[in-house]
C-alpha cells in the first residue's frame, strides 16, 4: 500500500483494501494511503466512453455506411473516348511536371463544345476531340501576332504528341482553345490553322 503525505489537514484520506474496497475514511489526516485501481479498469472505461461516444457520432451524420452509390455515377454518360482523353490528360501531366499546361481533353459527340466554348459560327466541334489550353504558367503573357500564334502552336503539338495514339490527323480531328491566366480568349486551331481570337 503506498503513502503520499499532505500537509493540508482538511484532507479526508481514504484507505482501500488490496480488492480496491473503500476500508474508512478519516478526515483531517495528514498521510493519504491508498491503492489506485488496477490498470485494467482504468482502460476498460476509456473503451467504453470511446464506444459511447462513437456510436454518439454516428447518430448525427447521415448517411455512413449505407453503401449507395450515386445516380450520376451509374449514368453511362461518359465514353470509353472520354476515358482514354483523361488517361492522356494524366500522362501529360506526369511526363511534365514542371512545364504542363493546364490542359482538358473532350470528346465532342454531337457539336455541343462548339456553343459551349464559344467557338466562332465557323467551327464546328461534332465528332472532333476538343482541346482547352488554360496558361498556367505564362508562356503567353507578353506575346502578340505571330509570336504568340508560335506559342499556341508549341503548346499544342507538345499535347498532341500524346493525343497523336487514337487521333492520327491533327487537321481534321482536333479542334483547340488558348485562354489566358485570367481565362480570357486568345486563339483557337481548327482545320490546320492557327488564329487569333480577335481575328
Amino acid at each position: 500500500m503506498g503513502c503520499r503525505r499532505y500537509q493540508d489537514k482538511e484532507v479526508v484520506a481514504k484507505f482501500y483494501s488490496r480488492e480496491n474496497i473503500l476500508l474508512t475514511t478519516s478526515p483531517r489526516a495528514s498521510i493519504i494511503c491508498g491503492r489506485s485501481r488496477k490498470k485494467g479498469e482504468r482502460m476498460k472505461n476509456k473503451k467504453l466512453v470511446a464506444i459511447v461516444l462513437l456510436s454518439l457520432s454516428f447518430c448525427f451524420v447521415s448517411g455512413v455506411g449505407y453503401g449507395k452509390i450515386p445516380e450520376w455515377i451509374e449514368e453511362e454518360n461518359e465514353s470509353y473516348m472520354n476515358w482514354l482523353l483523361l488517361h492522356i490528360r494524366v500522362n501529360y501531366i506526369m511526363y511534365r511536371p514542371n512545364i504542363f499546361l493546364d490542359v482538358g481533353l473532350f470528346y465532342d459527340v454531337d457539336g455541343r463544345y462548339a456553343s459551349m466554348m464559344e467557338f466562332p459560327k465557323n467551327v464546328v466541334t461534332e465528332r472532333k476531340i476538343i482541346i482547352g489550353v488554360r496558361d498556367n504558367r505564362e508562356v503567353f503573357s507578353g506575346k502578340f501576332g505571330k509570336a504568340l500564334l508560335g506559342e499556341f502552336e508549341k503548346a499544342l503539338k507538345d499535347i498532341y504528341y500524346d493525343v497523336e495514339m487514337i487521333a492520327s490527323d491533327m487537321k481534321n480531328d482536333i479542334v483547340a482553345k488558348f485562354y489566358s491566366k485570367g481565362d480570357f480568349s486568345l486563339g483557337y486551331f481548327y482545320q490546320g490553322e492557327y488564329h487569333l481570337w480577335e481575328e
